[in-house]
């Protein structure tokens, strides 16, 4: 008979469960029965052929977090089936989409070799840039424009900070707010009000008033590059590339 045996690890915290329908002790860690199954492992060349797919129940207490809020971790998982006490480990991955599919949660696992063997990014042929800020090719330093600021308010993914109202519209728009070892993307600042892409589990009300760090955002144009960072010479778009093709006068936008 064949136990399959599951171990997830999200961070410090680690969650044991086996299919089977009794508790199994491995490695000094007690896997306990759940309702899980998955699909079978595909040996493939095509590394995203060969995901794993899980099925839990929808109330199943280890998968529901993921699906309700966003790890502020990286989820692993190691599958392994024991048969007449011989452990073989059948696969190792990262969760990648958690989804609900009916009455079940389905967590995609994609293998962790793939970030090593997958095919890189290719620079576009573009006008905007392709360099992160801060970043690689980008010319811009983060410590050169980050600034301490202090969170007054908090309304769900909306904080109130002062200091921004000192900026134009939009300067922190697509930057970062950092909390300790946690950054939360920032889609719109207007004024003091800078509206984060999801809020930040690790801060409440009663950290306030709570000082912070919070970067500059960048759209990426030439002008941005010249006028908010001055560092046009590191630019890594194509302002102006043509928007017709002069051989076959077709539109290359």
């Amino acid at each position: 008979m064949i136990q399959e045996l599951y171990r997830f690890e999200e961070g410090t915290s680690v969650f044991t469960i086996t299919s089977g329908k009794k508790p199994v002790v491995f490695e000094s860690e007690t896997y306990l029965p759940s309702t899980i199954t998955r699909n079978e492992i595909e040996t493939s060349d095509d590394l995203n052929k060969s995901e794993l797919e899980i099925r839990t129940s929808i109330d199943n207490e280890i998968s529901l977090p993921w699906l309700t809020t966003d790890s502020e971790e990286i989820v692993t998982l190691k599958l392994i089936a024991i048969e007449d006490g011989i452990p073989n480990i059948l696969f190792r991955g990262r969760l990648t989409i958690p989804s609900v599919d009916g009455s079940e949660i389905v967590l995609k696992f994609e293998p962790g070799f793939t970030k090593q063997r997958r095919f890189g990014f290719t620079r576009k042929y573009q006008r905007t840039c392709s360099h992160a800020l801060f970043r690689g090719r980008c010319g811009a330093v983060q410590a050169d424009f980050e600034q301490t600021v202090t969170i007054t308010a908090i309304n769900g993914n909306v904080l109130t900070v002062t200091e921004a109202a000192s900026f134009e519209d939009d300067w922190f728009t697509a930057g970062k707010v950092i909390v300790g070892n946690y950054t939360r993307y920032i889609i719109d600042h207007a004024g003091d009000q800078i509206t984060l892409i999801r809020p930040f589990a690790n801060l409440s009300v009663s950290d306030l008033p709570f000082q912070t760090i919070i970067t500059p955002g960048c759209n990426k144009h030439i002008s941005t590059c010249h006028d908010k960072f001055n560092v046009v010479k590191d630019h890594g778009g194509f302002e102006y590339m043509p928007t017709v093709n002069p051989f076959s006068l077709t539109s290359v936008v």
